[in-house]
């Protein structure tokens, strides 16, 4: 495999698109079709990242030669404005048959770093938005749930978008519905009297949502901010109780759910309580050793709970030991694990 290749070019978002290079380091870019045959007849790639804009060749054309050359190549299609299905909303075939995801929601990075990653994971906005019994029976997540249990799901719910910013649920309220996160990046944290925030963790789609606390009938926690564009799917609380009570394999999704809760809760205790400054951005970068790449400092200062200039004072040592290099690479794992067990 060959990294990525990268069709098209972002015309609204350049500062975003240029990200996404940095990003993919290891990429192919390509505007035209006949530069589009050139390449894939030679090689392979770990996924198409596809720009649908008014300056690419006709993107559905584009689209239609990587298919027919390859059906399960993963392909990421990025819209500037419209919402065009190229299999015309035949979500059904598209997820059993192809490997497509298609977001539109103005190339919010966290989006697409997420999809990059976890490609297998996620699944079109399209999909979402026109047909959620489709999505729940083609996401992974809901492995081994039979489709009367899907269709009792779907009837149950409601698809609702969050905007980059916009709060999901507040610290102390109570809520009748489940939330699952069916596409983007949502974060937890608490608020201190001061109006001090800190952040527990990052919650990446899919996944439920303060399950825990909905389950137990307790206050939230935490509150829920979504920090990119999101979807999520809210379900009616009762009803699904309900449906848990009468399938195995759906209760343990959501106890599987609840452990993952815990076990992050438990790490971002250890993390802030047990270790110091350096140590806790050496483990943020071994877990996303891209994390500089596409995201600014003052957030994920924020993330680890520390002052902006403290986390500048940390990457500047760590490029004085030649373990990131100018850029924010990194280029010495070995020396970072080193940093870690100091």
């Amino acid at each position: 495999m060959n990294g990525f290749l990268i069709i098209g070019e972002s015309i609204s978002n350049r500062k975003t698109y240029d990200k996404l290079l940095q990003y993919c380091k290891d990429y192919r870019r390509v505007r035209a079709l006949d530069d589009l045959k050139r390449v894939f007849e030679v090689n392979k790639y770990d996924v198409c990242v596809l720009f649908e804009n008014k300056k690419s060749d006709d993107a559905k054309k584009l689209f239609r030669y990587i298919i027919d050359k390859d059906k399960q190549q993963k392909i990421l299609v990025i819209q500037e404005k419209v919402n065009n299905c190229f299999f015309d909303y035949n979500c059904e075939y598209c997820n059993l048959d192809h490997n497509v995801v298609t977001i539109n929601d103005q190339y919010c990075m966290e989006n697409i770093i997420t999809i990059l990653e976890n490609f297998q994971f996620n699944s079109c906005q399209n999909l979402i938005k026109n047909n959620i019994s489709t999505y729940l029976a083609t996401n992974p997540f809901f492995k081994g749930l039979n489709k009367e249990v899907i269709s009792n799901i779907a009837q149950i719910s409601a698809l609702k978008h969050y905007k980059k910013g916009e709060i999901v649920l507040y610290e102390g309220d109570k809520s009748d519905y489940f939330y699952f996160l069916a596409n983007g990046n949502l974060q937890s944290y608490i608020t201190k009297p001061d109006g001090t925030q800190i952040v527990l963790r990052d919650i990446s789609s899919p996944s439920f949502v303060l399950e825990s606390d909905i389950i137990e009938d307790t206050p939230f926690r935490s509150s829920i901010k979504s920090i990119s564009s999101s979807l999520v799917v809210i379900i009616q609380k009762n009803e699904f109780q309900i449906l848990m009570e009468q399938n195995v394999a759906l209760s343990n999704i959501v106890l599987s759910s609840m452990k993952e809760d815990i076990l992050s809760l438990k790490e971002m205790i250890y993390k802030n309580m047990v270790l110091n400054t350096s140590q806790r951005v050496a483990a943020e970068i071994l877990e996303n050793p891209k994390l500089l790449q596409y995201k600014n400092k003052f957030d994920i200062s924020n993330d680890l709970n520390m002052a902006p200039g403290t986390l500048s004072r940390v990457l500047k040592s760590f490029k004085e030991e030649k373990i990131l290099d100018r850029k924010s690479y990194l280029i010495d794992k070995e020396k970072l694990i080193g940093k870690l067990l100091e």
